[in-house]
């Protein structure tokens, strides 16, 4: 059984003892991340309550170690790295926070959300980033090509990826230096506005692993590779699924080729993929696949890109065949929210409420359901011109989950 502490002004106060690992509930207005890592035991979940959490810097992993927010999307991580450079470490995950890459000031950006950068030999086990969003990284995702190493498996699972990749120019994925033991994974996630490659493992320096797979899977892609002189994937050795997947748009022209695979990959499979206005039907003309069937090319007809809504229509024949982030299948369920609690402060207002985060979009309509305001990209609502009384107010967050709600005017 776990204990359970609380992180005050950088000290634990434990409820109970003569176990190992704790549930620790660190608030922002009392204590960094960095303390609450430096101060936990391999094993312990960092529970975030909401707010934001300045880093400006990387965090260096030394232990096994959980970070989740107490209630999802309510606790922001900015400008943080999570860096890897002991010879051994444990497992990490990171789960329903927001990642911000953007430094204080808002000039500088974190390059990397996983840097392996040490020893040789770094010998890391299992990485899972789930349900997170995560924006603004000057340069990728992963960077693991300085110095040979190992990876039992790393997996990003339903998540929103946007807006990475503006300073440097790194694959999503750059793993020419570390052999993975059973997987690198992508699935159920979207990623937006990307300039360069999604997986590369171009070099031989680590040996490989023709065991490892590489799955990427139920994705949407949206804006990315849009630099000419970059190839989508690029494999040396393992097992390579690229299955129901949507690729929409990419800016690059005249790319030389679109994908690089070894004789040494066992397995390369682009099956049941949409590949739509994306530089002449790259990836759907490749011949460097072993297998390449089921996959058109079709407009997948999203509601909205501008917003980053990349919702399929009603009846789209891609729902029914399982393509593309199942986020956007249009099945997800409305969720009631008390505002003053979770969402939105001060609810009554005279005048303003403020949400603490940003949503994609907001609607407010009257009681007959007339809608009087709608707006975008917003933290907070202007009331100060309506009319005393009750209003609807929705909003969707950037994982696509809608709030609906009563507001009070007064």
């Amino acid at each position: 059984m776990k204990k359970s502490i609380t992180l005050v002004a950088g000290l634990f106060l434990a409820l109970s003892f003569n176990v190992k690992a704790a549930d620790v509930l660190v608030d922002p207005a009392l204590s960094t991340l960095s303390a609450a890592y430096s101060s936990a035991n391999s094993g312990d979940v960092l529970i975030l309550m909401d707010g934001n959490f300045v880093v400006d810097g990387n965090i260096t992993m030394d232990k096994a170690i959980t970070v989740k927010a107490q209630h999802s999307k309510m606790a922001t991580i900015s400008g943080v790295g999570f860096l890897f450079s002991a010879s051994s470490t444990g497992n990490l995950t990171v789960q329903d926070v927001v990642l911000d890459g953007t430094k204080t000031g808002g000039a500088t950006f974190a390059s990397y959300v996983v840097d392996v950068n040490g020893a040789a030999g770094i010998a890391l086990n299992n990485i899972l980033f789930e349900n997170c969003i995560i924006k603004k990284y000057g340069n990728c995702f992963l960077r693991a090509n300085r110095v040979e190493g190992t990876c039992e498996s790393l997996k990003v699972n339903n998540c929103i990826i946007k807006s990475n990749g503006s300073v440097s120019a790194y694959p999503f994925f750059q793993v020419t230096k570390t052999r993975f033991g059973t997987s690198l994974e992508l699935t159920n996630s979207t990623i937006a506005d990307f300039s360069n490659e999604y997986i590369q493992n171009y070099t031989t320096t680590a040996g490989g692993n023709n065991d490892a797979s590489y799955i990427i899977k139920n994705n949407t892609f949206y804006n990315t590779v849009t630099v000419s002189t970059r190839k989508p994937f690029s494999f040396v050795s393992g097992k390579v699924y690229v299955q129901n997947n949507i690729f929409v748009k990419t800016t690059a022209t005249a790319r030389t080729l679109d994908v690089t695979i070894n004789p040494a990959v066992t397995i390369a499979e682009f099956t049941n993929n949409v590949v739509y206005d994306y530089d002449a039907g790259a990836l759907l003309n490749s011949t460097g696949w072993s297998l390449s069937s089921g996959n058109l090319d079709v407009d997948p007809g999203f509601r909205d890109v501008t917003n980053y809504d990349f919702t399929l229509p009603t009846g789209s024949a891609l729902i029914t065949a399982n393509i593309g982030d199942p986020r956007w299948f249009g099945t997800t369920s409305t969720k009631s929210v008390k505002l003053n609690t979770m969402l939105a402060y001060p609810n009554p207002t005279t005048d303003k409420v403020y949400f603490g985060r940003v949503f994609a979009s907001l609607e407010v309509s009257n009681m007959l359901g007339q809608k009087l305001i709608s707006s975008s990209n917003t933290d907070n609502l202007v009331l100060s011109h309506l009319m005393n009384g009750n209003y609807i107010m929705r909003v969707t967050d950037e994982q696509g989950e809608v709030y609906i709600s009563k507001i009070l005017k007064k």
